[in-house]
């Protein structure tokens, strides 16, 4: 393990200083695990797209032109779908 300075500020020093008593760890513990976690999905981020995006064929090479318009249906079904289970449900409520 190499050693390294961070400097904090006030705030945040106090918060990792709480968190460390709440949780029974060391500072340098809590700090090493969140720059650990930052630094792989960091790397992640970095490396682009997976290799398998692009190996299916979508079957319309315009479907991008026309995601507003498809998102906007699935979001049209989806509030028919909870409007009518709200009717259903009100109904439900009212005969008992």
């Amino acid at each position: 393990m190499k050693r390294t300075t961070v400097y904090l500020d006030d705030r945040t020093d106090l918060e990792l200083a709480r968190l460390a008593r709440q949780q029974g760890r060391s500072k340098a513990e809590l700090i090493r695990e969140a720059l650990a976690a930052h630094v792989a999905t960091a790397a992640r981020e970095s490396q682009g797209a997976p290799d398998w995006v692009g190996m299916v064929d979508s079957g319309g090479a315009r479907i991008a032109e026309r995601a507003e318009e498809l998102f906007g249906k699935l979001l049209e079904d989806e509030y028919e779908q909870i409007l009518t289970e709200w009717h259903a449900h009100r109904q439900r409520e009212r005969s008992r």
